[in-house]
């Protein structure tokens, strides 16, 4: 059976939907999401590329929020808050 070349999907998030390009390989399909660096991951047919994709936007959604908060205490510490008047 010949799997057809690269497609766009639409993958449903808990944090939205997120484009990603779906593409055959040798022993299944390939996924990554290009407003997310760094995401790729792959299923042996089209339904687990999905739901693998599904679960690699949330966890680098969720690192992404883990260190946004991490810096901004960062920050907060190196810049105290100024008590008092001028």
């Amino acid at each position: 059976m010949r799997k057809s070349g690269r497609k766009y999907i639409e993958v449903k998030t808990r944090y939205g939907k997120h484009i990603s390009v779906l593409e055959p390989d040798e022993a299944g399909y390939t996924v990554t999401v290009p407003g997310l660096t760094g995401v790729v991951t792959w299923g042996k047919n089209v339904e687990q590329a999905k739901k693998m994709a599904k679960e690699a936007i949330e966890l680098c959604v969720e690192c992404l929020a883990e260190e946004r908060i991490a810096e901004t205490i960062r920050r907060r510490i190196k810049t105290p808050a100024r008590v008092g008047g001028a």
